[in-house]
């Protein structure tokens, strides 16, 4: 797709008789050229118009012109000046010679511009030319009804377009035109040739504006107008040094970058008009949601504009001073001086009305100083001093940025005290706004100089409308951030010819673009260049610092952070590689490094920042709720209850990841640790006398058991010398029995079973000599009783008569 260009194109062509005869040679005619040049450079600058000019222009040039592609349908106002006729214009060849250019052509080519505006023929009799494209459709023809003199060609000329470079539209710069050389040149008469005075011109104007019925909207139309700028017809910022770079992140536009300011036209022309109204107001309130852009419409929008007229000082609420002395540093008054004086003193000094732009009005609401109370009514108080009487009033103005939440209070403190105030509510970015802010630096001829950005057509109403979809959305801090990210990718691609694709945007698109996003990944970006910082909690803390509980933003010192992280030797490195990312910035706006008074970039991040840092469980946020929690009952030198252990150790483990401990949160700790230390040794205690008790218990246990294995040990002992005796006497039996075996076979017999039944008293029935001597003696009885059998005899039964 094509790029956006579609600035209004001012095509001016001379042409010229150079052959050198008399009457032929307009000599004023290369004047022209050169200072309708200059004049229209001013509007070229301020990105109203891209100027093409062509000097000894041919019929071909100019056909060449406006079938060019860069200039299709976009040639606003076409000027031909040079030599011409009721019927046709003198162009040039290449040698030099005339060579007409009939109307009839001229017609057929000019009509069909759909771009085109106002055709200016500043040339002799081109009254006809005029009428015949008005007819044709075009809406403005400026042409001539006689031949004239081409000095006074160029003053008209000269003149006309100077309306144009300020904004005015083509009927009022016709007018300022046609006025300022009948001051000149007197009678109409006058602006004629001489060589072709008409004997009764009368009154008559030999230029004539065609349409020329009252009220035609067309002859309205202005440059600044077609450029969709609204303060076209504002005094325009001075030129200066351009930033590095045309986006600049979550920062406000500074005064410095007032020039790559954009997409808030229509309200930087509201809020002039009020400051500059004649019978306006002393005091204007600029209200809106936080982060919808106050401070860059006020410093770099209002501001530069105001300074060809006025002086102005902008200031912020100076947390140290407060507000009433922040007036008074505006105002150079010495303490105890009157503020209306001053005032006054310093517009007599510069001959200028003052202005004094005093923002973030709602912070003596929202970071009260409890060493000054009721701020907001005292400066209320002070302003009434100065605006109070009407007719003692100086000639500018203050003007008060703050949230919108604080109108409502703002508007009682000055109704308590009558200081009549207008009113401008900064609403957020609409899709005209959105889309300015994306092709502005691509539309002025300077911007696109020093940047070479292109965008491509139809991109930026696709953002557009992509960001209005949410409405809850932040639009300008997250457009703000979309567009650095897309330049950033946009260099890459091409350092000299950035360009701004539909096929980027949605690589980006697909990343996320929301500030939620863009905190995260710039969080990641911090724990790539330290981890411990990130993993700690300590980056979050740091963050959250700079907020309040309710999630605004708050503004804190370099004294302050020092004071809070006094035991974090990574401060000064960790605080630059925040405002590197633009998570923080210098609150002075100046860009320092190091350490330095600072803020959030961008007061939207407050709440996202107070989110993150209220769910976080990194180690420094688990010890700082732990410590809040606790450290309230030590507050005041009471002695509270000390941490457990457990939560002792946690708070340890997290001091390298939040700010420094406060007095009766080391007291606190103090506490806990030698509570912790008690604790400790008492467990050791309990540990020692249990071991003990334990080894006592397993002493008494094994000698206990041994001297049950011992008792066991005698018992087996008696058991066994028992049994020895018992078989000694069972072999004595034996013996015994054998010797009687021949003398008394029944004594034999009664000794060798008694030796039997010793042995199975004992447990071992056998006795193979006590058996062998049983069974001999009943072998000798006679008796066949035991036949074959072959086991241990233990008992001998025998008939009544003894027989068997």
């Amino acid at each position: 797709m094509r790029d956006v260009t579609d600035t209004p194109v001012v095509f001016l062509a001379f042409a010229n008789d150079r052959g050198g005869e008399r009457d032929g040679y307009l000599r004023e005619l290369p004047h022209e050229a050169r200072e309708l040049r200059r004049v229209l450079e001013a509007a070229e600058r301020a990105g109203w118009c891209d100027l093409v000019v062509r000097s000894n222009a041919s019929l071909e040039d100019v056909f060449d012109v406006f079938q060019d592609r860069r200039f299709a349908h976009r040639i606003a106002v076409f000027h031909y000046g040079g030599h011409a006729n009721s019927y046709q214009l003198l162009l040039e060849t290449d040698a030099g010679a005339t060579r007409p250019a009939f109307a009839e052509g001229l017609v057929a080519l000019l009509a069909h511009q759909r771009g085109l505006r106002l055709v200016f023929l500043n040339g002799c009799s081109t009254e006809r030319h005029a009428h015949d494209l008005a007819r044709a459709g075009v809406p403005a023809v400026i042409g001539t009804s006689r031949a004239i003199g081409d000095r006074v060609a160029r003053e008209f000329a000269a003149r006309f377009y100077a309306g144009l470079a300020h904004g005015h539209g083509l009927a009022d710069a016709y007018r300022a035109a046609s006025a300022e050389l009948r001051a000149h040149q007197g009678e109409p008469r006058r602006a004629y040739r001489e060589v072709d005075l008409p004997e009764a011109s009368g009154d008559a104007w030999p230029w004539t504006l065609a349409p020329d019925d009252e009220g035609n909207e067309d002859l309205a139309w202005s440059l600044p107008a077609a450029a969709e700028d609204p303060t076209g017809t504002l005094p325009p910022v001075p030129a200066g040094d351009l930033p590095a770079e045309p986006f600049i992140n979550l920062h406000w536009f500074t005064r410095r970058d007032a020039e790559v300011f954009f997409g808030r036209g229509r309200q930087i022309r509201g809020l002039y008009d009020q400051v500059t109204a004649e019978e306006g107001a002393p005091t204007i309130l600029l209200y809106g949601q936080s982060g919808v852009g106050k401070s860059s419409l006020l410093e770099a929008g209002l501001m530069p504009r105001l300074e060809t007229s006025h002086r102005v000082h902008y200031t912020r609420r100076d947390q140290r001073a407060g507000l009433t002395d922040t007036l008074r540093q505006a105002l150079a008054a010495e303490e105890g001086a009157s503020l209306p004086a001053a005032w006054r003193a310093s517009e007599a000094r510069h001959d200028r009305p003052l202005v004094v732009i005093v923002d973030q009005l709602e912070e003596a609401l929202t970071r009260p100083d409890p060493q000054r109370p009721d701020e907001l009514a005292r400066f209320v108080a002070a302003v009434d001093t100065v605006f109070g009487q009407r007719e003692a009033r100086p000639r500018g103005r203050l003007v008060l940025g703050f949230r919108k939440e604080w109108l409502a209070e703002v508007e009682r403190h000055l109704a308590e005290r009558s200081i009549p105030h207008g009113k401008l509510f900064l609403e957020p970015l609409d899709r005209r706004g959105i889309i300015e802010a994306i092709t502005g630096p691509a539309r002025s001829k300077r911007l696109r100089q020093r940047y070479g950005l292109s965008v491509e057509r139809g991109l930026p109403e696709i953002i557009a409308d992509d960001l209005l979809a949410d409405s809850d959305a932040p639009i300008a801090p997250t457009l703000q951030i979309l567009l650095t990210k897309m330049w950033t990718e946009a260099k890459t691609e091409s350092a000299s010819r950035p360009r701004f694709t539909t096929a980027s945007y949605h690589a980006l698109k697909s990343e996320g673009i929301l500030l939620g996003d863009f905190l995260d990944r710039q969080l990641e970006a911090v724990r790539a260049w330290r981890p411990e910082v990130v993993d700690s909690g300590l980056a979050l803390d740091v963050l959250a610092f700079h907020t309040t509980p309710t999630g605004t933003s708050e503004q804190r010192t370099a004294d302050a952070l020092r004071d809070a992280y006094r035991s974090q030797d990574r401060l000064p490195d960790l605080i630059q590689t925040t405002k590197d990312l633009y998570l923080l910035t210098d609150s002075s706006g100046d860009g320092r490094t190091g350490l330095t008074d600072t803020r959030l970039a961008h007061d939207t991040l407050g709440p996202l920042v107070r989110q993150r840092f209220d769910e976080s469980d990194k180690p420094g946020q688990r010890a700082r709720r732990i410590l809040e929690s606790r450290a309230v009952d030590w507050l005041a030198d009471q002695p509270g209850t000390p941490l457990d252990e457990h939560d002792t150790t946690e708070v340890e483990k997290g001091a390298s990841g939040m700010r420094a401990w406060r007095p009766e949160e080391s007291r606190l700790m103090e506490a806990s640790r030698r509570q912790r230390a008690r604790d400790r040794w008492g467990r050791r205690a309990r540990r020692v006398v249990g071991a003990m008790a334990v080894v006592a218990i397993v002493v008494f246990a094994l000698i206990a058991v041994q001297g049950r294995q011992d008792a066991v040990r005698q018992a087996q002992r008696a058991d066994h010398e028992a049994r020895e005796a018992r078989l000694a006497l069972s072999n004595q039996l034996a013996a015994q029995a054998g010797a009687a075996l021949d003398a008394s076979l029944p004594l034999s017999l009664l000794l060798a079973l008694e030796a039997l039944e010793i042995t199975s008293r004992v447990g071992d029935p056998r006795a193979p000599a006590a058996e062998e001597i049983l069974r001999r003696a009943l072998a000798e009885i006679g008796g066949h009783v035991l036949g074959d059998h072959g086991g241990s005899i233990t008992r001998i039964l025998s008939s009544a008569d003894g027989s068997w």
